[in-house]
């Protein structure tokens, strides 16, 4: 409930700062601050800690959804992206399925606190491979139907 209440209030803050953010940087803060929250709730045992860093992960939460689909609308041909989010969407659903397929294997096999420090040493290596993108530069083209 705390993370949910936390993304409403950052995709609000967020999407207001958006325009003045470019969004690969959105996506690496995102990245970065889901690292340090996922971390801190696999070392944490304190109840009030935890609720913090489930607000801090869903108040960012905001950045890599609002980053990946500017960036998606930015460097896709306007014919192509209804095909790239038709592509994308189906995608991450069955991935998620497999993912948490694996993830019940995994939680037999190793600790709660090792796969939260897994997971947010995954979203570290996220967000150092988004600085690969930092310096692709957009080219807004009007369209010719326009």
């Amino acid at each position: 409930m705390v993370n949910g209440a936390a993304m409403f209030i950052g995709g609000g803050l967020i999407m207001t700062i958006s325009k003045k953010v470019i969004p690969q940087k959105l996506l690496a803060i995102g990245l970065l601050v889901n690292a340090i929250s996922m971390i801190g709730l696999g070392l944490s045992s304190s109840w009030v800690i935890i609720l913090l860093f489930q607000f801090l992960n869903g108040f960012f939460m905001p950045c890599i959804q609002i980053g990946i689909n500017t960036l998606i609308l930015q460097l896709t041909k306007s014919d192509f992206v209804g095909r790239v989010n038709g592509v994308l969407n189906p995608m991450f659903m069955g991935f998620m399925v497999i993912t948490m397929s694996i993830t019940g294997w995994l939680k037999s096999q190793f600790s709660l606190t090792i796969l939260y420090i897994a997971a947010g040493l995954l979203f570290l290596i996220g967000a150092l491979l988004t600085s690969l993108i930092f310096n692709i530069t957009v080219h807004n083209e009007i369209d010719s139907a326009q």
